[in-house]
């Protein structure tokens, strides 16, 4: 996780979410991992087609959470 905010995971693609000079606030409208509960780098508007790391019945995990629950040598 990226240590300048602990309640924000900004990690995505495995690269960093690069926030335009906008401050991220508690309250901004992005989703949460259902996991760990951090706010992830996905707007709640974002179509879940488009969505990285979102498990269908499940919710939208951040880009840990997901790795950890789908270790890359038991995927396809």
């Amino acid at each position: 996780m990226d240590g300048s905010n602990s309640h924000f995971c900004t990690k995505m693609y495995g690269r960093t979410c690069q926030n335009t000079g906008e401050n991220i606030h508690e309250d901004a409208e992005y989703e949460q991992c259902v996991c760990c509960h951090k706010k992830v780098c996905i707007s709640k508007d974002e179509y879940i087609e488009f969505r990285p790391f979102y498990i269908e019945g499940a919710g939208q995990l951040c880009y840990d959470c997901y790795h950890e629950l789908y270790p890359k040598n038991c995927r396809d």
